[in-house]
Parts: C-alpha cells; sequence; structure tokens
C-alpha cells in the first residue's frame, strides 16, 4: 500500500472521530442548555370588544368593567348613582359580572359580582366578555359600624378642594358650604365659637357634610346652615370651605344641649310630620292611600327616619342609611299603628312608619336591595 493511500485513510478516521456518528437517526445531542426560569403565566387579557349601551345589553350577559377611573367616575357622576370613595369605585375596575337588570332612565345596570353581591354600574362602561366572573373586595360603607371610627366622616362623603373660610366677609347667606373633614380643626374652631357642650361622637357627624347658609354672625363667625333635611345647626366659618352649586346633605339629628340629662330630666322628643320631600314629593298624609303590594319609596332623608321610627314604637337601628331611598311593595298594613311592611325586590322585609313613604321618584330612588 503506497504511503500516500495510507495517509488519505488516517485522514478519514480523524474526520470520523471529531463528528461522532447518529444513533438510529436521531440527531447528536446538543449541549445541555441551563433550565429556564418558571414564570407564572399571566392571566388573559379581555377580549377587546365596543363599549355596550342600553340597547345592546341583555339580562344575564357576562360584562367586564372597563380600566380608566376617569370615565367611570364621570360616568357614575352622570348618573346620580350617589357619593362613594375613590378608594371603593376604583376596585369595580376590570371586574367581571352578570347583568341581573337594567334601569333604561338612567342607562345603568344591576352587574352581580362571583360573591354574589351586586351593584349598579353605567352601561358605557361596561363591555361583554367571556372571562370568569368575579368579586371586587366589600366597599367600606357595608363594614360592621364597630369597626368605623366614630369621629370620621360619614362614609360615601367626599371632601371639596380649595381652602377654608376665613370670616364673615368671606361667605354670604345663600351660599353652599361645605364642614371640613377635619375632626381637630372643627372642635377647636367650635370652642373658640363657644357654641356650647356637645358630645365628639354628635359633632363628628357634620363632617363634610354640606350644607345652605341661612344667616351669618359677625359677631362670633359663625353660619347658621340647613341641611337636606331642614334641620339647622350654628358652625364655625373657619371649618368650612365654599360648596359651590355642590348638593345638600343630611347629617343625623343631635343634640346640642349641655352636658348628659339624668332620667328625670330627658324628655320625650317631640316628633313633627313633614309633607314635602326636597324634591317635592309628597309623604303620604293617610295610611288608607297606601294599597297592598302598591310599590313604595322610603324617604332619602334618614333624619327623619331616626325620628319617626322611635315615634311609632319601633326598634331604632343602628344606620338608618341602609334602608332611606330603596323602593318595595307595600306587604302589610298596621293601619292601628301607621306601619307598613315592606318588602323589597330579595323578599327581606321591615316595618316602617307610613308617615315615610312616598310615591317612587324613578331619578331619586336607590338601585337593588338594602342590607339588612
Amino acid at each position: 500500500m503506497s504511503s500516500s493511500l495510507v495517509a488519505e485513510i488516517d485522514a478519514l478516521i480523524s474526520k470520523v472521530k471529531a463528528c461522532p456518528l447518529q444513533a438510529e437517526g436521531k440527531a447528536a445531542p446538543a449541549q445541555e442548555a441551563a433550565p429556564a426560569k418558571k414564570e407564572e403565566a399571566a392571566p388573559a387579557p379581555a377580549k377587546a370588544s365596543e363599549a355596550l349601551d342600553i340597547d345592546s345589553v341583555k339580562v344575564g350577559m357576562i360584562c367586564q368593567v372597563g380600566d380608566s377611573f376617569d370615565a367611570l367616575r364621570a360616568a357614575w357622576t352622570e348618573a346620580e348613582l350617589g357619593n362613594i370613595d375613590d378608594k371603593d369605585l376604583k376596585p369595580y375596575l376590570t371586574q367581571v359580572g352578570k347583568v341581573m337588570e337594567i334601569e333604561e332612565d338612567d342607562d345603568t345596570v344591576l352587574l352581580r359580582w362571583e360573591n354574589l353581591d351586586s351593584v349598579w354600574i353605567p352601561v358605557s362602561q361596561l363591555t361583554e366578555t367571556t372571562l370568569p366572573l368575579s368579586s371586587p373586595p366589600p366597599v367600606s360603607h357595608l363594614l360592621d359600624k364597630s369597626e368605623r371610627d366614630p369621629l370620621a366622616p360619614m362614609e360615601g362623603l367626599k371632601a371639596i378642594k380649595g381652602p377654608y373660610l376665613t370670616d364673615a366677609d368671606s361667605i354670604s347667606e345663600g351660599a353652599h358650604v361645605q364642614v371640613t373633614e377635619d375632626f381637630k380643626l372643627l372642635r377647636k374652631e367650635w370652642a373658640a365659637a363657644e357654641l356650647g357642650e356637645i358630645r365628639d361622637e354628635d359633632l363628628a357627624l357634620w363632617l363634610l357634610q354640606i350644607g345652605k347658609v341661612i344667616e351669618v354672625e359677625e359677631d362670633d363667625d359663625t353660619v347658621n346652615v340647613r341641611w337636606e333635611s331642614y334641620d339647622t345647626v350654628w358652625i364655625p366659618i373657619a371649618a368650612c370651605r365654599d360648596a359651590g352649586k355642590e348638593a345638600l346633605t343630611s347629617p343625623p339629628s343631635v343634640s346640642c344641649l349641655a352636658g348628659e340629662p339624668t332620667q328625670e330630666e330627658e324628655a320625650k322628643p317631640v316628633f313633627r310630620l313633614k309633607e314635602w320631600t326636597l324634591d317635592g314629593d309628597q309623604y303620604y298624609k293617610e295610611i288608607s292611600q297606601i294599597k297592598k303590594k302598591q310599590r313604595v319609596q322610603i324617604t332619602t332623608d334618614y333624619g327623619y327616619l331616626r325620628q319617626a321610627f322611635p315615634a311609632k314604637g319601633l326598634e331604632e337601628m343602628e344606620d338608618y342609611q341602609k334602608i332611606a331611598g330603596y323602593t318595595g311593595d307595600a306587604w302589610e298594613l298596621d293601619e292601628e299603628n301607621g306601619l307598613v311592611t315592606v318588602r323589597f325586590n330579595n323578599k327581606k322585609t321591615i316595618k316602617v312608619p307610613f308617615v315615610c313613604l312616598y310615591k317612587v321618584n324613578k331619578k331619586k330612588k336607590k338601585k337593588g336591595n338594602p342590607e339588612l
């Protein structure tokens, strides 16, 4: 064998050793790569679709709330769905619920979440979706009363931005003013104006409330404000802001009498019937005006409810805002005691003095059922 042939064979053997043969048609194993870091799968994004309207939405439809807080806040205000803190409204964003009821008067729908809680949402903020139902956390005004700070503003009231008023020259009769949200400031100015003794828990009920100025007192820089309920109270001007054209509110009625009365001194409060609401609705004057299964509305004036319940021999509630403004059927009539058993859509009932009822005001009624 020639030396040249031997050299060629040696070269061929070297090439074979450098490139291992593939076994059974399988590719040669590549160098093992480092294992990739395991990541949690991101939730599937909502399918893009056009916003619904009152004509396209249907009962039973699964809908998702939009992700724009500014748009939701604007639509909520336009639909007059009531006061709600930003911290309570934001959790509704991107939540998925089932349409249970449609209200054409204000273009809203009642959404029921996965946990069976429900809330009215402007239909313009909804899109149809195939995502599963979800549940936002419960809003703060539904928390147990014992969990609230007794010196904090009542839930649902929102502070108006702007400086505080200074003296009698900075405000005039007929203007709307909002009481500060700062309890320490209100207590300080109250004492400076020598407005009398009052419990902290009662004074705090006026925080963030809006009233109409009906009188200005220059001597001590105070204003006599009238709430939506037509109750009045003197408030230090320096503890108020100009409320512009904001709607009036109604805090529960409180006693400004000095000290705590003894059992012998305590007098039974005088209950005064009202004929008209501020919205122009007339209260029923006689229980005979109400027929069984007739739809009625409970007054939105929870201060009036607070006076009427004990006056008619009913047990007082901890929070009359729970029923104020809701509608139901007059299920039973107690003509002797002037009481009506109101039955709501969820079949729960409550006895209400008939003097606190009037015909349903579609624009002012609360949606859904009260949390009884």
